[in-house]
């Protein structure tokens, strides 16, 4: 049901991208342009479990804006195919993997960074975190935030 969620919005942000001007972005001519990327937006995390309190009220995106991400890979039978489509639109996204996944395939967790995209973590195994105790659903997200590093061989995002 993700993938077809995240395909359908997909869709949906290629012909909104028809709409707005594309921008320049590193290793694409004008003439390949489609979407393009306007802006980066970086967000400073350091304050840990207040990220994001000093955005409340206020939006980070401006109208129109849409935010790519991908979520539970990396696997090559899926994320190959929006590797390449998103390199035929010029266009970059998150990709939030799972550590159990990054662990059997690291070098696909640094073939989407060498791509120019940002790497993110999930959790270990992608486990509902609501029905376990806090200390399991720690060790969850800790667990796949040190494998999905550990793949990448550098600081996450």
């Amino acid at each position: 049901m993700r993938t077809i969620g995240a395909a359908v919005a997909f869709v949906c942000v290629l012909v909104a991208g028809a709409l707005v001007p594309a921008f320049a972005q590193e290793g694409c001519a004008p003439d390949q342009e489609k979407l393009g990327v306007s802006r980066t937006v970086a967000i400073n995390a350091a304050n840990g479990p207040a990220f994001g309190m000093q955005y409340k009220g206020q939006s980070l995106l401006a109208d129109g804006e849409v935010v790519l991400t991908f979520d539970d890979g990396p696997s090559r039978a899926h994320t190959r195919a929006i590797l390449e489509t998103l390199a035929a639109q010029c266009t970059k996204a998150t990709f939030f993997m799972v550590g159990q996944m990054a662990l059997s395939d690291p070098e696909y967790v640094k073939e989407v960074a060498r791509r120019g995209h940002t790497v993110g973590t999930h959790t270990w195994s992608h486990a509902n975190l609501h029905g376990l105790s806090q200390a399991r659903a720690q060790d969850e997200i800790e667990l796949g935030f040190s494998v999905v590093q550990q793949a990448l061989g550098k600081p996450i995002a």
